[in-house]
């Protein structure tokens, strides 16, 4: 796996102009080699690296760099050789480990990127949480066992991104996040898959998925999939701390929040109208305004003091009822998992990989929310659901840009395995055998549309209603989302309403989040 750093420009509400600082983890490439490439500045900037810079340089070493900045623990070892005179100084010695620690989760390479190495490849965004970074606890875990690239980065004044951090202010968060998905889709061509976000990135990511990518988008800007781990609902909760606000708060006027983040000490201070401003983010009114075109998988650890496993049933509960499409939202619960998992990383990690590949054999069968996109992007005849590969290389890899493929003919347009019957061909049952829509699945569609003539037509959820219903309010049978089969049609007052066996089937099949 190649990882490389990445400095995003972004002007922020107030004017200033930042950098976001995040990595580009690239599963097909092969590490950096360094003897390919000038050094960045970054490896010789600090005298106590000269081991790394060592090792860096060592022709022995230079296959097996994808271990110089993924493995902190083996510092130590790698320093006991480098110096005779500090041996015997332990506490310089254990100085040094610490700041080569420190260096090695900073020191990835800037290279440019060639987009010939990311158009039309799915992309993962790893989000952290509350006073944390791009590699905290289980992310670079994750990024090595996603079976798509990933970008990991920190949030403003969070590791390495400057800025003016707030407790309260989670827009900022959203923004940044904005910024990262212009980034991604516009300079490297990417196609944004899933966003998975910890904690505080949980909160991030279900509100940019909730005013940022609703349905009402074009299909291929639709995000099909979020993993919220360890996602507070109950906002209220936070006042739990008030005794040690309060106290901070008459004698100072704030509370001095002190934390070790990626080894260095920090001293933060948290004002009376934060803890309020946080307190208040409208976190029921996010769920119900979440995309019903995406899957959902809530992870939670049992043994969480932080936040309560309450909260990932309140986010069940919206997320599995009537308004949303059966089966889009999945619950894990990982038994005596604290806050950060500690001590359970491999489980997160497969859990998130093994959901995964339940979606995309659910896209297969033409089921899941990737597989719904592809449908209302492409139209339904063009439509394949065995598509769903990270396609790398030949005719397999994603065309993100529509507009160029729109341009072009229909003929030239076409992917290898569109269906193309000859001119004047009827349906799939008229052509010859072994043709291309004469497929098992395009037989099955065929025969659907054979015996439900009023069903309405999958593409029409490309352009929903206009009227939307109020999230606060309780969501009856005339609000299911436009396109879904229980749907009426506002716009046709005579619309035949759905038969009831078709209601009783959906309700019959409805799945809930288990706990």
């Amino acid at each position: 796996m190649r990882e490389t750093k990445l400095h995003i420009p972004m002007t922020t509400a107030t004017g200033e102009t930042i950098g976001i600082v995040g990595i580009l983890a690239q599963i097909a490439l092969p590490p950096h080699n360094p003897q390919e490439h000038e050094p960045h500045p970054m490896y010789t900037s600090r005298s106590t690296t000269a081991p790394i810079e060592r090792e860096r340089l060592h022709p022995a070493h230079a296959q097996h760099r994808s271990d110089i900045s993924n493995d902190p623990s083996s510092s130590s070892s790698r320093s006991q050789t480098t110096s005779m005179n500090l041996d015997d100084d332990a506490d310089t010695m254990q100085r040094l480990r610490n700041k080569d620690q420190a260096f090695k989760r900073r020191g990835y390479p800037i290279y440019p990127i060639d987009k010939r190495d990311t158009r039309g490849l799915k992309i993962a965004i790893i989000l952290h949480g509350v006073l944390a970074h791009k590699d905290q606890i289980y992310h670079k875990q994750l990024a090595r066992a996603l079976p798509v690239d990933s970008f990991r980065f920190d949030f403003r004044a969070n590791g390495e991104t400057p800025g003016t951090w707030s407790m309260g202010n989670l827009a900022d968060d959203v923004e940044d996040l904005v910024a990262v998905v212009d980034y991604l889709r516009t300079k490297l061509e990417y196609t944004v898959e899933i966003v998975i976000g910890h904690s505080r990135g949980g909160l991030d990511g279900f509100a940019w998925f909730a005013k940022h990518c609703p349905d009402a988008l074009p299909p291929s800007l639709r995000v099909p999939f979020f993993v919220g781990l360890s996602a507070r609902f109950n906002m209220a909760n936070i006042h739990e701390r008030d005794p040690a606000y309060l106290s901070a708060f008459a004698k100072e006027g704030f509370f001095r929040w002190q934390a070790r983040v990626a080894g260095q000490d920090k001293e933060l201070h948290v004002y009376p109208e934060q803890v309020e401003q946080f307190a208040a983010w409208p976190t029921r009114e996010i769920a119900l305004a979440f995309p019903y075109n995406t899957d959902v998988l809530l992870i939670h650890g049992t043994a969480d003091k932080s936040v309560p496993a309450s909260d990932v049933a309140s986010y069940g509960n919206i997320l599995s009822g009537v308004h949303r499409r059966p089966g889009s939202c999945s619950i894990k619960l990982i038994d005596h998992a604290d806050h950060l998992f500690r001590g359970f990383y491999p489980q997160v990690v497969e859990a998130i990989v093994e959901w995964l590949r339940e979606r995309s054999e659910l896209t297969k069968m033409g089921l899941s929310a990737a597989a719904i996109r592809d449908r209302d992007t492409l139209g339904l005849a063009r439509f394949n659901p065995t598509h769903l590969q990270q396609g790398r290389s030949g005719p397999q890899m994603w065309d993100n840009n529509l507009a160029a493929g729109n341009a072009r003919g229909p003929a030239q347009a076409a992917p290898p395995w569109m269906d193309t019957p000859a001119a004047g061909a009827g349906v799939a049952g008229q052509l010859p055998p072994g043709h291309a829509s004469d497929s098992p699945y395009a037989r099955y569609l065929s025969a659907a549309v054979a015996t439900a003539p009023s069903a309405p037509d999958v593409r029409s959820r490309a352009q929903p209603d206009v009227e939307q219903t109020d999230a606060s309010e309780e969501i009856g049978i005339d609000a299911w989302p436009a396109g879904h089969p229980l749907a009426r049609s506002r716009s046709s007052p005579s619309s035949t309403p759905p038969p009831a066996s078709v209601a009783g089937t959906a309700s019959r099949t409805r799945t809930k989040a288990h706990l």
